[in-house]
């Protein structure tokens, strides 16, 4: 599938749901998680990708569990020169508000051995995608 469309958002989305990347966004993947920067306070540039140490699983909502509902979550986040997540912006959820929530409150608790430029720790954002699926459901 082809990246396209003139929407940095649209790009942005795509390469999270795909994993399809544009030339001149460098990417690096670590597991799940996307690499990218987009502003002076983070950096865009680095030599060594953070490294994510320590994921917490996402609470399944008792509401979508009872309806047996699933989605996925796309997430930015802000991990600062410590490796510790600093702010978290969803991107895209579906269905919408469902487990928001609880893909936040996971992320929020995430720890990186922060990314390097010249051998300092950086600032970097990563992008995070969480499928929420249920792998049995509750006997009626």
């Amino acid at each position: 599938m082809k990246c396209t469309g003139f929407a940095v958002g649209l790009i942005v989305c795509l390469m999270f749901l795909v994993g399809c990347s544009h030339e001149e966004i460098p990417t690096t993947h670590l597991s799940e998680i996307t690499v990218t920067a987009e502003s002076d306070a983070v950096h865009f540039a680095f030599d060594e990708p953070p490294r994510i140490t320590k994921i917490v699983k996402p609470s399944y909502p008792e509401i979508a569990r009872e309806d047996g509902i699933g989605g996925k979550v796309v997430l930015t986040i802000i991990v600062d020169k410590e490796g510790q997540v600093v702010e978290a912006k969803i991107l895209l959820a579906e269905p919408a508000d469902i487990f928001n929530e609880a893909a936040l409150n996971a992320v929020l608790q995430y720890e990186f051995e922060p990314a390097k430029k010249d051998g300092e720790p950086i600032k970097v954002q990563v992008g995070q995608t969480i499928i929420f699926t249920l792998t049995s459901r509750k006997p009626l």
